[in-house]
């Protein structure tokens, strides 16, 4: 998925904007840069953990974070200035 997609409900830009709105961008710039090196691995636990969430509310959220490179662009809408 890429930034320039449209920003549908449960998109990375959406999540972006929830985390910043939250006050949460320098914390989770932290947290998602710590785990980028295991970001494949926790992509396939997604995939592999599915039936235990998948009727709950973050089924959304962990499918569109499960594509391959969302993390990474996470990070890079995160790493943007508010508002660009």
């Amino acid at each position: 998925m890429a930034a320039t997609e449209p920003q549908g409900p449960h998109s990375l830009v959406e999540l972006a904007g929830r985390i910043d709105a939250a006050g949460w961008r320098a914390l989770a710039l932290a947290v998602l840069s710590a785990i980028e090196p295991l970001a494949m691995v926790g992509q396939q636990f997604l995939h592999l953990s599915q039936p235990l969430w998948a009727a709950s509310q973050i089924a959304p959220w962990a499918r569109a974070l499960g594509e391959p490179g969302a993390v990474e662009e996470l990070t890079a809408l995160l790493a943007q200035e508010p508002g660009s």
